[in-house]
């Protein structure tokens, strides 16, 4: 039985949907044989990200002006009641 050699490797990619990294480690399986042991990957960006980021920029321009009044002349804080939720309650509280 021969030693193993392991080989490492980083990559990028493109698909129709978005692009990526990925990491792949090779083994080998014989003299002049090598086979993927794993493969990695991470879908880094939407092809149409731009526009999903302007949406939201939209929608949270929209919150800040419906939470301060359409004027921006309301001062008193939003009441707002959250009930049941578990853990889930504590991270909304912050946000009004």
């Amino acid at each position: 039985m021969h030693g193993m050699i392991w080989v490492q490797g980083g990559f990028t990619f493109k698909t129709r949907d978005g692009s990526g990294k990925g990491l792949v480690r090779l083994i080998n399986t014989g003299k002049t044989q090598w086979k993927a042991w794993t493969v990695y990957t991470q879908l880094e960006r939407l092809n149409n990200q731009d526009e999903i980021d302007r949406q939201k920029l939209e929608q949270e321009s929209t919150q800040t002006r419906i939470s301060n009044g359409v004027k921006g002349d309301k001062n008193e804080e939003p009441q707002v009641l959250i009930i049941g939720a578990g853990m889930i309650s504590s991270l909304l509280e912050p946000r009004f």
